[in-house]
């Protein structure tokens, strides 16, 4: 993470608030380390389930296997989460479609089928928080995401 306001928690919603939280700072951002390149079938992003929605209204989402060259899939540009739909990113194909409830926001071709990086980040001066962010890997990989899934708030390898 860019920085730590409170304990990161990982990737699951603690006291209905939020899963992590950086310092209010300019463009905040966390890195999700699956821990190797993977075949990954979703990504369910959710806003935090409690209140302040807005401030994740400029969320981007990247992804990749090399920190430093990531393909970004979405941009919001609009307050996102009411009635708690998630952003949903469906990978397939060689591309990802990213939708939100019954809403269809983007498709997006990939250089790669598995990739190792989920990069998160709001523009401007902000909080960044999320309610709960899911990775659902293809199942016959036997993926456990507790052993190998990790916010690292000091990302510098």
């Amino acid at each position: 993470m860019s920085s730590i306001y409170s304990h990161p928690y990982g990737l699951v919603c603690i006291d209905n608030k939020w899963c992590f939280r950086t310092q209010k700072e300019k463009n905040p951002y966390v890195i999700i380390d699956i821990g190797y390149s993977s075949l990954v079938k979703k990504i369910n992003l959710y806003n935090r389930f409690d209140a302040h929605k807005d401030r994740a209204s400029s969320l981007t989402v990247s992804v990749g296997n090399d920190i430093n060259d990531m393909v970004r899939i979405a941009v919001m540009d609009k307050i996102w989460g009411e009635n708690d739909y998630p952003i949903v990113c469906t990978f397939g194909d060689g591309c990802v479609s990213v939708q939100m409830g019954d809403v269809f926001l983007t498709k997006t071709n990939l250089p790669f089928v598995a990739f190792r990086y989920i990069f998160l980040s709001l523009v401007g001066d902000e909080f960044f928080h999320l309610g709960k962010v899911e990775i659902i890997e293809h199942s016959y990989l036997r993926f456990d995401p507790f052993s190998t899934l990790r916010i690292d708030p000091d990302f510098s390898s």
